[in-house]
């Protein structure tokens, strides 16, 4: 089965999906996903946070009022797809196993970023789809990663190893803020 992603990162190495029905329409839980503040989410600042006080650059710099894609893209991202009230996908390239992880490289497409695939790198896409189900909206969030050669896959998994419990509980905090601001809207 293929899917949207698919043309972005065909084959990730590696891959967190999390879901969650929201009883309300995709048009309204695109509102509150489109709307939501880094703000708003405490505990996903605190955890990012500690990511961040290890990082130098301006593409670490967090502003608490931004909207998620606000501080996605102010962190280096790009958009990949913007497909409301369906898709909306970023993605960086760069040496997330770093200590000191460097500003992403600077890519201005999803063409740019499918066709990137100098040695020394993982390519990641964060997306959230949205479709209609059950008389709401099945909120999906899927993260893909793959590396652009072998070392840099040995050395991503180390990082994932101790990274992923914590990216998969910033993703469900980001899931639960959704849903309780689409049933507030």
């Amino acid at each position: 089965m293929t899917g949207p992603l698919d043309r972005l990162i065909p084959d990730p190495q590696f891959t967190l999906v999390h879901e969650r029905h929201i009883p309300r329409s995709p048009d309204t839980v695109w509102q509150a996903l489109e709307t939501l503040r880094f703000s708003d989410l405490p505990l996903v600042r605190g955890l990012l946070g500690a990511r961040m006080a290890s990082s130098r650059g301006p593409h670490e710099t967090a502003d608490n009022h931004a909207t998620l894609r606000e501080h996605m893209t102010q962190r280096g991202y790009t958009i990949l797809a913007n497909e409301p009230p369906h898709l909306d996908a970023v993605g960086a390239v760069t040496r997330y196993w770093q200590f000191r992880v460097p500003p992403p490289e600077p890519l201005t497409s999803a063409e740019e970023f499918t066709a990137f695939d100098r040695p020394g790198y993982a390519k990641a896409l964060s997306a959230f789809i949205l479709s209609e189900a059950d008389g709401g909206t099945l909120l999906r969030c899927e993260t893909r990663i793959s590396a652009t050669d072998q070392a840099s896959r040995r050395r991503f998994a180390a990082y994932w190893w101790g990274i992923r419990l914590g990216s998969s509980l910033i993703r469900q905090m980001i899931l639960t803020a959704v849903a309780r601001k689409a049933v507030q809207l």
